[in-house]
């Protein structure tokens, strides 16, 4: 019997229900460590839910720890977190390999990276000593394996890419995360942004504004015997995204940095997606002396973009890769696999945000 004034106790949402009630079924050992959940069409069914109900309730399980999700593969159980270790060293060494073109100290994309790495170290208690080895002459990477040969690692974190025989290497050395676009290896973990939906969201945004005639300026291509690089894979997403979203209704070219006065050539793009916020700025600077109207007579957005394109006269608009997040989601995920606490491999794409501000208008007449 309720009392005068008194308020039933609301119903909790269906979501906060499923993910109870998996959650009691985890613990008494229904699905051990390691297992994989029943897909959420079959979750639906036995709960008497709807779908986006169960996806809710798994993403709240992920939230906190109890379960991993792998596009393409399911829902995995993870282990129970293992008694701390007393007699483990407290100091964990922890390897970044970076090449010449990603080095923190110049660009700022792999700064933010390395920023929110060490930040989720920090904050999941790791004490990390971290080795930044890059390779400085050329594309020869003896020097690198050298270096690496030489050093004990508990865990290696590769960015952006690396050569299939430094990767083989440091595997027999110590467990290895990837973080960045280029991904050698598809049963590796890896941290990376999504070029692809990046590239996507540029495209369209242009397609919208009528332009049909878009190129895409590159960088220059590495030694072909090494794996493609990230400008690389920024010109194979610029492809897919001209062929799938503008479906052959868009004149699309890729042009290499150092022909960039192709751009304005007589008949040449309207709008002009550059694969570095450096080539931007040029861009804008090529645009001015020529006397070209930015953006009522070109469009141009810039990939990685950061906070550079608000310091630019016109501010440039750009596709932002979510790095500091990136670098984040890795060094929890480092700390994770150096306690125990991740067997699984855990690949995770980041969808970058599309940031219009000034440099984009509707295609001239």
């Amino acid at each position: 019997m309720r009392t005068r004034g008194s308020k039933k106790s609301p119903a909790l949402p269906l979501n906060e229900q499923v993910r109870r009630k998996l959650l009691d079924a985890i613990g008494q050992g229904q699905y051990p460590a390691g297992t994989r959940l029943p897909p959420e069409r079959e979750l639906a069914r036995q709960f008497g839910v709807g779908r986006v109900t169960v996806r809710t309730a798994l993403a709240a399980l992920e939230k906190n720890g109890h379960v991993t999700r792998h596009i393409g593969r399911g829902t995995f159980v993870r282990p129970v977190p293992p008694e701390p270790d007393t007699s483990r060293r407290s100091l964990i060494h922890v390897g970044i390999l970076f090449l010449k073109y990603t080095d923190p100290l110049i660009d700022p994309l792999t700064r933010r990276m390395f920023e929110g790495l060490n930040e989720a170290l920090r904050e999941s208690g790791v004490v990390s000593t971290s080795y930044g080895l890059s390779c400085v002459a050329g594309d020869d990477y003896t020097a690198l394996v050298d270096d690496v040969q030489g050093m004990a690692f508990d865990v290696f974190i590769v960015t952006p890419t690396a050569v299939q025989r430094v990767v083989e290497l440091i595997e027999a050395r110590g467990r290895v995360l990837q973080l960045g676009y280029a991904l050698p290896g598809e049963g590796r973990s890896y941290i990376a942004g999504d070029l692809q939906a990046g590239m996507k969201k540029a495209v369209r945004a242009l397609m919208k504004l009528g332009h049909r005639r878009i190129a895409f300026l590159s960088t220059a291509h590495e030694n072909p015997g090494c794996p493609p690089a990230a400008a690389h894979q920024k010109e194979i997403a610029f492809e897919n995204a001209s062929r799938g979203v503008a479906r052959g209704s868009v004149r699309s070219s890729v042009v290499r940095g150092c022909e960039m006065s192709r751009l304005f050539e007589r008949g040449g793009p309207t709008a002009v997606i550059t694969a570095q916020t450096s080539q931007a700025k040029a861009v804008l600077a090529e645009a001015e002396e020529r006397g070209v109207a930015i953006p009522r007579e070109m469009s141009l957005i810039s990939f990685d973009d950061g906070e550079i394109g608000e310091t630019t006269i016109p501010r440039f608009s750009g596709v932002q890769v979510l790095s500091r997040e990136m670098g984040r989601l890795c060094g929890k995920l480092a700390a994770d696999t150096i306690k125990g606490y991740q067997a699984l491999p855990v690949q995770r794409l980041l969808e970058p945000k599309l940031i219009i501000r000034d440099t984009c208008a509707k295609a001239p007449q």
